[in-house]
């Protein structure tokens, strides 16, 4: 993976934990966790997806 894609990468993973950080603060602390436990699956697959397409990148 070339420096811009992981860069990339490590921009929408600090994206997303400030997100769910500001979603605790905003609704309570355990929000996120509740939320992750309730879309497991679909969190997983998108994960599943995001791991694909930066394997593909790679080569």
């Amino acid at each position: 993976m070339d420096n811009i894609t992981r860069l990339k990468a490590q921009t929408a993973v600090c994206s997303v934990l400030m997100l769910l950080n500001e979603l605790d603060r905003i609704h309570g602390p355990g929000f996120t966790k509740a939320f992750v436990e309730e879309h497991k699956a679909e969190i997983d697959a998108a994960l599943e997806t995001i791991e694909r397409a930066l394997e593909s990148v790679e080569l």
